[in-house]
């Protein structure tokens, strides 16, 4: 079985070790061979495992705007990108090794758009909130990404110190002798507010080019090719500025992840538009309005049921994708780990080995 399927804990860095370790034990005893983790998010409580230290705190207001916020006098972490966070960095060499133990694969996504989305998840940012964005932009005010990506050199722009770190993680993992596929951001979006470079291009002409420039750098640092993979924002599939990105994802080499599957008709559909193959990566993030498995709340954030699972494995099988993989919904209320359920695991094993 070479194809991959799992179950996801994005915030996996912020649990305890052991309970990591359980988990990744009981994916693998499920069927499970790979998941995925955010490396640098604020999301869901994870700012504190950044890798680079905390400098100074600020209380200033963030933009200009007085909406969440943290309210008067919350004090945010400012952080300093030329100081690596020694005790993070050990955690995630642990992460790396054990899974490594198991023959478990990891698809890391390196940065988490959606921890940018609001101004408090924003503020925690560490390539928002660091000392260089006060020194260069003033207020982290974002000017100082530049254009065109990579430009600037001398450590001036933040295009530097997206490649040194890019260099560490794909040292660490490579070190580490786990199996990886690195993921550049995920959901890389603009909302309302974002700001882009002066002299850049439209938004989505510019996002295109920030892939671009990942990509280059990843192998660059010795990440093979076809270890690298990117996803389309959320939007209408059959949309033609959906299509627009997978054919221009594709056209860098990299795997396509297409967020908002977990129900064997969202996998039919994926399949029908963009065709099956090792460069589709149907992926169970996002909402499905036909999934019938465990919901986390919310409507429709909901993973497969066994039943479905053994048809998407089935799915996986017979158009050779090369992963599936889904948000694990339990975390969310339970806030622990040991919360998983691996029936939906079960199910794609069953499905994807044609027992």
């Amino acid at each position: 079985m070479d194809q991959l399927i799992g179950m996801t804990a994005y915030s996996l860095i912020k649990y305890p070790i052991e309970d990591i370790k359980w988990f990744f034990d009981q994916l693998v005893a499920a069927g499970g061979n790979a998941t995925e983790a955010l490396f640098i998010t604020t999301w869901d409580d994870t700012w504190e495992w950044q890798p680079y230290t905390i400098k100074k705190w600020e209380t200033k207001m963030w933009r200009d705007k007085p909406w969440n916020t943290g309210g008067p006098g919350y004090a945010f972490p400012v952080f300093g990108l030329g100081s690596w966070n020694a005790e993070v960095w050990a955690k995630w060499r642990t992460i790396f090794k054990y899974a490594a133990t198991l023959g478990l694969t990891l698809i890391i996504r390196v940065l988490d758009f959606c921890s940018r989305k609001d101004n408090f998840l924003e503020r925690h940012w560490c390539y928002w909130s660091c000392v260089q964005s006060w020194r260069w932009g003033g207020r982290m005010s974002g000017g100082y990404l530049h254009w065109p990506p990579g430009d600037g050199g001398g450590g001036k722009y933040i295009w530097p110190h997206y490649d040194k770190l890019n260099k560490r993680l794909i040292a660490e993992l490579k070190a580490s002798g786990v199996e990886y596929y690195l993921e550049d951001w995920n959901e890389l979006d603009w909302t309302p507010g974002s700001q882009v470079p002066d002299g850049a291009p439209a938004p989505d002409v510019y996002q295109n080019e920030v892939h671009r420039w990942f990509i280059e750098n990843f192998k660059s640092h010795g990440c093979p090719a076809d270890h690298v993979i990117c996803d389309s924002q959320r939007g209408e599939r059959d949309s033609a500025t959906y299509r627009f990105q997978v054919q221009h994802r594709l056209s860098l080499g990299a795997v396509v992840e297409h967020h908002g599957c977990a129900s064997p008709k969202a996998m039919r559909e994926i399949v029908s538009l963009f065709g099956g193959g090792r460069k589709s990566f149907p992926n169970g993030d996002g909402m499905d309005a036909n999934a019938k498995g465990i919901n986390d709340g919310r409507r429709y954030y909901t993973e497969p049921s066994f039943g479905q699972a053994v048809t998407m494995g089935r799915l996986i099988r017979e158009n050779n994708l090369f992963a599936y993989l889904f948000k694990g919904r339990t975390f969310r209320r339970s806030q622990t780990l040991r919360s998983a359920d691996f029936t939906a695991v079960k199910g794609l094993a069953k499905g994807l080995s044609g027992s």
